[in-house]
């Protein structure tokens, strides 16, 4: 966790995170961090029913113009970002870890194996480039098996056939 300056700030408000969550939608930056932050601003102030929507589902669809099931895991993405103790300094300088490779981390950040105590071993694979850097498949399927492991250990008298699917 560097101390390299941070990415962006967070303290958005309401009425900016909704203008920068069209802006970046419309940019097509949805792989971004920036919008995983404002799409999770939005969903926790509830700008939905300030905007007149009865949910957040047709409030970015309609105001926002990203689909429900995308906007909801951006917002994810960023609740588990914050909750693993990071901040937005890792996501610039040279050793900087990509948005959508972090998105990945998210099975194994609900299922424990990635945790605020072992996040520094997961960032070097999330680097764009670099030694450790690998691609979002090779860090999916890493996931998906120290998953399979981790229930593996927990109850090997229930240890099945496990297959990986990419």
């Amino acid at each position: 966790k560097s101390t390299t300056e941070l990415a962006f700030a967070t303290d958005l408000d309401i009425e900016t995170a909704e203008v920068l969550a069209t802006q970046l939608v419309a940019q097509k930056d949805i792989g971004d961090a920036k919008l995983s932050y404002a799409l999770h601003v939005l969903k926790e102030n509830r700008a939905f029913l300030n905007a007149g929507y009865d949910t957040f589902h047709e409030y970015v669809e309609a105001k926002i113009q990203i689909s429900a099931p995308k906007a909801s895991a951006l917002a994810s993405r960023w609740q588990m970002f914050t909750a693993l103790g990071l901040s937005t300094n890792v996501l610039t300088g040279p050793n900087a870890i990509s948005w959508s490779k972090f998105g990945e981390l998210a099975p194994g950040v609900k299922a424990g194996i990635v945790t605020q105590e072992s996040i520094d071993l997961w960032l070097p694979l999330l680097t764009s480039d670099g030694p450790f850097a690998i691609t979002n498949s090779g860090i999916s399927k890493f996931i998906k098996a120290e998953i399979a492991n981790s229930a593996a250990e927990e109850d090997p008298e229930h240890m099945e056939n496990m297959t990986i699917r990419t």
